[in-house]
């Protein structure tokens, strides 16, 4: 791969033996500031900002205990989730952990909704009971009352628009209730197509006009008039079970899907049959884009989310037809690699590896070809997490000596050392006290230095002694940043500390005879996505999500540049900056899709750029070629693109490692999709 123009040609290596396993989608909850909870099948729950040009996975949390979560829900900026031990769970987004636990009446909790109001949760459970809570900035959350007791589980719950009825289904029947008495007003039937087979309300929702839509297990779309209790008409949406439905801001029209994984949307529209007016809901265009069952279905801000057992948050929109995917991985850094030992740490949800890569053979002629392997990578050791926690996160240290995790619980440290043609060995080291409770890791170039940081914003710094780590001092960035922290990033001379948290800020660390805040970087309209030092220490690279990067040098207190360059997909966040070794006017910028090369223009470049403007336009759609931003400042060019690409990181001079996967390794994981007939397909 030639990373630019006047360079020799990179060795680039694709590791491509990190066998990820997709984690499937299994509920999603917007809030109206622009955040989206996603439940996972591993139990935990991530937290993105969709406000922004690209979705951000701003944060993850972990439920403790081996609970299956059943809900999600947003009140007044709180995120709350319930799960199968009959909890819900009120979680503290500034720290990660969660703030309070309630218990609810009925065993195990099957569903959650919250009123148009924000001030009322209703939480329905296995056992027939909804238990209703009151949500206010000054008493909090408080339990209000039990709802008459129903026959059969709560399968799905929903408030109507003015918070003062719940629409529940449940086997074989749906219920209108009225909040305030905790009675049903109506109790609808649901008809089953087979005697001996239930048919189950999976979700329901309100629309215009009281009318109540449902989706259940026999394929069907119910219209149900909510003032009178009474069925309106019937869709045939599926063969089989609809698992997700949810409506447009204006209750116009609804989309649902299921174990088919075709997205069905109807509108109501009016007809005219014989001089008389009738309002009937009719099929539209449907949306194609999951292969597996679909499991949730969020409208935001005119844009449709959908996930399921693929694991992909799939962002569509129509017209015109968009669909941005996005993968089922762990958040960024999946991947660390030691430089001195040719050693690569690959993070799993409660595993790690370490393999050795390989080498190459010497290049007999200078191009762009594929290079044959002197020696293969060997896998080292894989290290599984104590009793199978998920791992938060893992650093292998530049030396390739220390490997360093961190689960919700407990955090351990190894001295590994693995010398050429010998059994590796690992030995478990004591962990001092203060390091207890980290939430990210970061190592400085000589690897005696450890910076943790917690959840109550502070970062403390560790330092290597004969045989052990020594807590030697604390930084409280409490003062100085919002939100969690999400990354940590040291330079390259280990004096300077960057760290990145959910609150949108940036904020740099000087040690001179101790640690001190340097400087808060400007602030963006979007969020930071991915940061890196410069090797020179005199400045910083900081790109955020609608693409916008700039440099700044923090000693002389000035902008570098300040540029939005085009990776190919804005809607694609920047998730990592590596600078070439050989050049310093040129910056790698990775996204999901693929390695783009920025580099700053010539003053010859400069001068050209309005009598080229005309050929640059043309030119600036086709692959490969460079883009040049708007001020004419910097160039950037797509060098090599990806379906997943997960990390990018030099390891010599002239060898890049990137980490990746393939769209294939993910869905041969998956479980076998709906078979059906399709016209015209043998």
């Amino acid at each position: 791969m030639k990373a630019h123009d006047n360079e020799p040609f990179v060795d680039l290596h694709n590791v491509e033996f990190y066998n990820f396993t997709p984690r499937a989608i299994l509920h999603m909850k917007s809030d109206r500031k622009g955040l989206l909870a996603v439940a996972r099948s591993d139990r935990t729950i991530e937290v993105w900002n969709i406000a922004s040009e690209a979705p951000i996975l701003l944060q993850t949390l972990y439920p403790k205990g081996n609970f299956i979560i059943e809900g999600l829900a947003w009140a007044q900026g709180q995120l709350f989730s319930v799960d199968n031990d009959g909890q819900m769970l009120q979680w503290d987004l500034n720290s990660g952990e969660i703030h309070k636990i309630m218990r609810v009446t009925g065993s195990a909790a099957s569903c959650i909704d919250v009123s148009p109001n924000e001030d009322l949760i209703c939480v329905g459970t296995e056992e027939g009971y909804l238990n209703i809570f009151s949500v206010s900035e000054e008493n909090g959350v408080l339990y209000q009352k039990i709802m008459d007791k129903q026959e059969g589980r709560v399968v799905c719950v929903t408030f109507d628009p003015t918070g003062k009825l719940l629409a529940t289904g449940s086997v074989d029947n749906l219920r209108v209730w009225d909040v305030q008495t905790g009675h049903v007003l109506h109790k609808m039937s649901v008809p089953r197509l087979e005697t001996k087979k239930e048919a189950i309300v999976w979700c329901v929702t309100f629309v215009k006009d009281l009318k109540i839509i449902s989706g259940d297990s026999t394929g069907r779309l119910t219209v149900w008039d909510g003032r009178l209790g009474v069925q309106i008409s019937s869709l045939v949406a599926s063969k089989v079970d609809i698992l997700a439905i949810t409506a447009t801001e204006d209750m116009e029209n609804v989309f649902c899907s299921g174990i088919d994984p075709d997205i069905k949307s109807y509108s109501e529209i009016t007809i005219r049959k014989e001089g008389e007016e009738t309002r009937q809901w009719v099929r539209g265009k449907g949306r194609l884009i999951h292969n597996h069952d679909v499991h949730a279905l969020v409208w935001h801000n005119k844009k449709l989310f959908s996930g399921g057992q693929d694991g992909f948050l799939t962002i569509s929109s129509y017209p015109p037809k968009i669909v941005n995917k996005y993968g089922p991985f762990l958040a960024s850094p999946s991947a660390t690699i030691s430089q001195e030992q040719r050693t690569i740490l690959l993070k799993y949800q409660n595993y790690l590896e370490i393999w050795r890569l390989g080498t190459t053979e010497a290049r007999d002629e200078p191009g762009r070809h594929d290079i044959s392997l002197k020696n293969q990578p060997k896998k080292l050791l894989e290290l599984k997490s104590k009793h199978g926690k998920h791992i938060i996160d893992a650093k292998l240290s530049p030396n390739g000596s220390w490997i360093v995790y961190t689960t919700p619980e407990l955090t351990k440290i190894f001295n590994f050392v693995a010398a050429e043609d010998q059994i590796p060995d690992l030995r478990i080291v004591d962990v001092p006290e203060e390091m207890l409770g980290a939430q990210k890791i970061a190592f400085n170039g000589a690897s005696d230095v450890i910076f943790a940081s917690n959840s109550n914003k502070s970062i403390q710094i560790f330092t290597l002694g004969v045989d052990s780590w020594q807590h030697t001092t604390t930084i409280d960035t409490s003062g100085h940043l919002s939100g969690v922290i999400r990354q940590l990033e040291v330079s390259s001379c280990g004096k300077f500390l960057a760290v990145m948290s959910s609150g949108n800020d940036v904020v740099l660390y000087h040690y001179q005879k101790k640690w001190q805040k340097l400087l808060s970087l400007p602030k963006h309209s979007h969020a930071p996505t991915a940061m890196g030092f410069r090797p020179q220490c005199k400045s910083i690279v900081v790109a955020f999500a609608d693409q916008k990067v700039f440099e700044y040098n923090f000693k002389e207190m000035s902008f570098v540049f300040s540029s939005f360059v085009d990776c190919g997909n804005t809607k694609h966040a920047i998730k990592g900056v590596t600078f070439d070794p050989r050049r310093a006017d040129v910056v790698l910028l990775h996204t999901e899709l693929g390695i783009n090369v920025l580099r700053m223009m010539t003053e010859e470049e400069e001068e050209d750029e309005e009598q080229n403007n005309s050929i640059i336009r043309l030119k600036k759609n086709k692959k490969g070629s460079e883009r040049r931003d708007p001020e004419g400042k910097t160039v950037v060019k797509t060098v090599k693109e990806y379906e997943h690409l997960i990390h990018l990181e030099w390891l010599q001079e002239k060898e890049l490692i990137a980490v990746h996967i393939n769209t294939l390794q993910l869905v041969e994981q998956l479980p076998p999709a709906l078979k059906q007939k399709k016209f015209g397909i043998s």
